[in-house]
């Protein structure tokens, strides 16, 4: 999508793709919600509303476009090494650079302060303590950018370590809780609440569809990974079941949460997968990829769907157009990498793809393989650290819900509706942080300044930051995006030089 998107949209960016795509769809649907309650807008008002995002959106989508072309015919716009201006090449050789990609301060406007500082964070701890640490000590000897024996690869181990912390605790979490609501159902002879406002049954879609497509789904999957990478039968069909378990729990997740674990259930898998086939890294890589990417998909098909249920579209029409738009982005993905592929050296310098550094590493692991020279301490404390987060985080909640319950006390209020969401605006996220620690610093910070553009636009312009901040935020994303594919083509076609 954007350079180094490879990376950041295996999460979230893969938090962003994680994070990104999630703060995004979640604002998307509070502000649907703000617009449907508010019945008594005349049309007028309404269409001016749509004229003006349409507006905001081509703007930004024009700005972003005309920035990314420009860098590509004037590479030294691309990134400024000010440390570098200042005496400080060392600072520079950490990654420590301004990168304005108009569709990282994109995301960054849409992910919010949170997130963003949180990679800051990651990134300061990773490329300002760690890492140098690392190098200096000799646990780290090669290159700064080297992913087996470099500060890069080493500090790789401990954000493998925080993701897997943070994840597996909140799915812990949740399936204690959602164990104890059945539970508590089951005692007390209730049901469990439901949404009573279906849709009609014409408008549904029929169980035999979707079991139906599942099938046969699963079926071409095994038939074209076995023959594809030399595999017994039973390992894509055993990945596909794993998949479908770690589905469950990722929508769970999403739904209750707003985030969705797909690095923690991903990796989870892979270690599931060590003991079905040991010792074989490709199985290991397949398994965790296609759990991973049903989890992704799951969480985005039901956040889609919730979205359409509280537009009032049909889910039948709704499933069509998912049906069309996979269908067609068989051939699209595909031409996509080949194209990136024939354009950019991946992994290199502009698309590194870290992503795939962590996947491989754990299939190592997992498999027999060793850990870097001291690593082992760090990647013990960070992980126990990161699963305080989410510890924290339900403690919180439950204070929460426990001081609006229980009593309307002056105390127990101020600790509801002020104290609380104090704590847990300011509780870092640790997927944020791990994503900051693998990214180079360079992809961090733009999405810092689009936090920090996000919030000072919520300061100055209240009104419009509801009605079109994520419009722009999605024009910038877009604008680099569409534009990147024609820099692609045309530099894999030698007509664009740098």
């Amino acid at each position: 999508m954007v350079r180094n998107s490879s990376g950041l949209h295996s999460h979230s960016l893969r938090l962003a793709k994680q994070d990104s795509l999630t703060s995004l769809q979640t604002k998307l649907r509070q502000q649907t919600r703000q617009r449907m309650s508010k019945d008594d807008v005349e049309g007028t008002d309404n269409q001016t509303d749509w004229e003006a995002a349409w507006k905001a959106l081509l703007w930004s989508f024009a700005a972003a476009s005309a920035y990314t072309l420009l860098a590509s015919w004037v590479p030294w716009i691309r990134s400024f090494p000010i440390a570098t201006w200042v005496g400080l090449r060392v600072v520079t050789d950490w990654g420590w650079e301004v990168t304005p990609s108009m569709g990282y301060i994109g995301q960054g406007m849409i992910m919010g302060p949170k997130t963003a500082f949180s990679m800051l964070a990651g990134a300061v701890v990773g490329y300002g303590v760690l890492g140098p640490v690392a190098r200096h000590k000799g646990w780290a000897p090669g290159p700064i950018g080297d992913w087996k024996n470099g500060a890069t690869g080493w500090v790789l181990w401990i954000s493998l370590a925080i993701m897997l912390g943070d994840s597996l605790t909140s799915l812990s979490l949740l399936l204690i809780t959602s164990l104890q609501r059945h539970i508590t159902a089951v005692r007390t002879h209730s049901e469990l609440e439901d949404d009573q406002d279906h849709d009609s049954p014409e408008q549904r879609i029929p169980t035999a569809w979707w079991v139906g497509g599942l099938l046969v789904s699963g079926a071409f999957c095994t038939a074209l990974l076995t023959p594809m990478l030399n595999l017994p039968v039973i390992d894509p069909l055993a990945a596909v079941g794993l998949a479908l378990l770690v589905a469950v729990l990722a929508v769970r997740a999403l739904g209750q949460t707003d985030l969705n674990p797909v690095s923690g259930v991903g990796k989870l898998s892979q270690g599931v997968f060590a003991l079905i086939a040991p010792g074989r890294v490709v199985p290991n890589l397949v398994a965790g990829a296609i759990a991973e990417a049903g989890a992704q998909q799951a969480g985005d098909m039901m956040q889609d769907f919730k979205t359409a249920h509280l537009l009032g579209v049909c889910p039948r029409a709704q499933f069509y157009a998912m049906l069309i738009g996979s269908a067609a982005s068989v051939f699209v993905s595909v031409a996509a990498y080949a194209l990136y592929t024939s354009a950019f050296v991946i992994p290199g310098p502009e698309f590194p793809a870290p992503t795939a550094e962590i996947w491989l590493d754990m299939a190592e692991l997992v498999n027999g393989g060793q850990l870097p020279s001291h690593v082992l301490p760090f990647c013990i404390a960070s992980a126990g650290l990161a699963a305080m987060l989410p510890l924290a985080s339900f403690f919180i909640h439950t204070t929460s819900k426990d001081a609006d319950a229980v009593s309307s006390s002056p105390a127990r209020a101020w600790m509801s509706s002020v104290a609380c969401p104090g704590l847990l605006r300011v509780l870092p996220s640790g997927i944020g942080f791990a994503v900051g620690m693998y990214v180079a610093p360079k992809w961090t910070i733009p999405r810092v300044i689009g936090s920090l553009v996000e919030q000072g636009w919520l300061w100055w312009r209240p009104g419009s930051h509801g009605s079109l901040m994520v419009v722009v935020a999605s024009g910038l994303v877009l604008g680099e995006g569409t534009t990147s594919i024609v820099t692609a083509v045309s530099k894999a076609v030698g007509a664009t030089v740098g």
